[in-house]
């Protein structure tokens, strides 16, 4: 069974994800840590920099 990595945005814990749990879109994966509802984000590898905005109501990127 493949795995991968995904680190909680809100404690940092690492979780061990199996793949199939990723393709599978009905139920949400929690994170072992706090179980809080993991965000899943797929870099595009066609565009690999990231820009985050600092909140919703500014449109500045850094």
């Amino acid at each position: 069974m493949e795995t991968t990595i995904i680190f909680c945005e809100e404690c940092g814990h690492k979780n061990v994800v199996p793949l199939e749990a990723l393709e599978d879109k009905s139920k949400p994966i929690k994170c072992e840590g706090c179980l809080d509802i993991l965000r899943i984000v797929k870099k595009d590898e066609r565009n690999p920099e990231v820009k985050v905005k600092k909140s919703d109501k500014d449109d500045t990127l850094f």
